[in-house]
């Protein structure tokens, strides 16, 4: 069992919006603080930066900038730039990502900063690894869209601090015969210190009114680069969002399951369910997650997941936010004699516009 450990910060923040020479700029400030003071003195860690998107002589460009100063050590900066513009026979887009050696994030929930979210993706966004430095660029021909196909060339080159990896993919989509229902595959090619890895996937998803659906099957060559080495993963699901159950009472639910199969024996299991409701102007939400993980290769256990949350408009423009949240492992194995454990998180505060 792991010891109780209490993390406790202030974080308070700014943002406004404004015009300098033509541009539409938000200018952003962070402070995050330690509850408890260290020898007397206030432990305050700050941010600061801005962001902006303009379109320049028919190109849509867009810039994010930050600057990180803590209490104690070196500071750090985050640089994002990205620039578009469709063309009469495909799009093209290109985007810069740099995270310096001695950034830290406020905050490492999302799929930016944190390699376990579901959606995380080094090539694109993902800026987990602090001294990282990625660029990417896509190309959408037109050429099929007359036919209802979309397609894709994607090319990405990422350096997570000196460990450097490349991905060429080849993407399509299309509707089938259901209204709602798109047929999807995409190939793709990943290269690191001249070893090659491949990945296929095939799949199908469903979007109408409230429900949606996915089905796929993906099967991964040399994974880890290891020559040989396979793994097929099989995965469906199905959601309800926002459903509406009474009056201002809201329902949301959803399944997922993933086996993974040759030289891995993995089977991931996932049910959600929340409600919401509107108390006056008072905005009520609970969420329930359960993950059950399963196989050989598998950090086996459940992982349930808890969260309510409030919203209460105190005046126009200023909201009172809070939220709590437990997340609970109840581990069939342990990690470095690591267990079940219980992570408790309090987030309240006042969210003002200005």
């Amino acid at each position: 069992m792991m010891e109780d450990v209490n993390k406790d910060f202030y974080v308070f923040g700014a943002k406004k919006g404004f015009e300098l020479a033509g541009l539409n700029l938000n200018a952003k400030y962070v402070g995050k603080a330690k509850q408890d003071k260290v020898d007397d003195k206030a432990v305050l860690d700050n941010w600061v930066g801005f962001d902006t998107a303009a379109d320049l002589a028919g190109f849509d460009v867009n810039f994010d900038f930050a600057y990180y100063m803590p209490n104690e050590g070196d500071n750090g900066s985050l640089v994002r730039f990205g620039v578009a513009r469709d063309l009469n026979v495909a799009g093209v887009e290109f985007n810069y990502k740099n995270r310096g050696d001695k950034f830290n994030p406020v905050s490492e929930n999302g799929a930016i900063f944190n390699k376990d979210d579901g959606s995380y993706d080094k090539f694109t966004t993902g800026l987990a690894t602090a001294g990282t430095t990625g660029w990417n660029v896509k190309v959408t021909p037109n050429l099929f869209t007359g036919i209802g196909l979309n397609t894709e060339v994607f090319y990405a080159n990422v350096d997570e601090a000196g460990d450097k990896e490349s991905k060429l993919a080849l993407k399509g989509e299309m509707p089938l015969l259901i209204d709602g229902l798109k047929g999807k595959a995409e190939y793709a090619l990943l290269n690191k210190e001249e070893d090659e890895k491949s990945t296929t996937t095939f799949g199908a998803e469903f979007e109408k009114g409230y429900v949606k659906a996915n089905a796929s099957y993906k099967m991964e060559n040399n994974v880890d680069y290891e020559e040989g080495k396979e793994k097929a993963v099989t995965a469906f699901g199905v959601a309800l969002a926002d459903y509406p159950v009474f009056g201002k009472l809201t329902a949301s639910a959803g399944f997922d399951y993933e086996k993974e199969a040759k030289d891995f024996d993995k089977a991931t299991t996932k049910y959600n369910f929340g409600l919401g409701y509107l108390l006056g102007d008072l905005d009520l939400s609970y969420k329930f997650t359960n993950k059950t993980v399963d196989g050989k290769d598998a950090d086996k256990g459940t992982y349930k997941t808890n969260e309510l949350g409030a919203t209460y408009p105190i005046v126009e423009g200023t909201d009172l936010v809070v939220n709590y949240k437990v997340f609970n492992l109840d581990a069939d194995t342990t990690v470095k004699g690591i267990g079940d454990y219980t992570i408790k998180e309090l987030t309240a505060g006042v969210s003002v516009s200005f």
